[in-house]
């Protein structure tokens, strides 16, 4: 079993372009963390110029394509030497129609979802980690622990993010679980909500 996790990489226009399934070490501090060292060892162009030293992604197609590429050059077991041509790992998804990209990652037990969007020439990344309700943790509620620029994301701070929110969950929990055992509501404490 890995920790699996989803990418979608938006146009300019807010089109999604593909969504990406990633089988092994989607967290923050790992996958996100090379997703973001990929997109920022390059310059977002409009077509290429000569002389620019980075990588230049022409363009959000560009960028979704070189992810493709790059995520499957970079799966392997851990600990293994990377390989070109590693069966799995990396796979490319369809959605059905009006199945949310939420949806989707629910259903694949994705633990992590990373979104790639373009706004003034600008590489942004959001990443999210699923956070259940307590009154029905069946549906869960994707929020963001890093969302900006990609030059600006840090996988250990969106992972203490993460702490962060679970801690919040975990003592919404247990006063939940207080006020039950006490003959209480079904309501938790004034000030925190289900």
């Amino acid at each position: 079993m890995g920790t699996r996790a989803i990418i979608e990489i938006y146009d300019e226009h807010g089109v999604l372009l593909l969504i990406i399934y990633s089988q092994y070490d989607g967290h923050l501090s790992s996958l996100g963390k090379d997703l973001a060292d990929f997109l920022r060892s390059g310059v977002l162009t409009r077509g290429i110029g000569a002389g620019e030293a980075r990588t230049q992604f022409n363009g959000a197609e560009d960028v979704a394509t070189r992810c493709v590429c790059y995520l499957k050059r970079n799966t392997g077991a851990a600990g293994s030497p990377a390989y070109e041509h590693a069966a799995g790992g990396v796979y490319i998804m369809g959605k059905r129609e009006g199945q949310s990209t939420e949806e989707l990652a629910a259903e694949s037990f994705a633990e992590y979802m990373y979104t790639v969007t373009f706004k003034n020439d600008t590489i942004m990344l959001r990443a999210a980690a699923p956070f259940c309700k307590i009154d029905d943790t069946s549906k869960r509620e994707w929020v963001p622990v890093y969302s900006g620029p990609v030059s600006g994301y840090d996988g250990t701070k969106a992972e203490e993010a993460q702490e962060a929110l679970d801690e919040s969950r975990e003592e919404e929990t247990v006063a939940l679980k207080a006020a039950n055992e006490s003959g209480g509501e079904d309501s938790p404490p004034p000030g925190l909500s289900p």
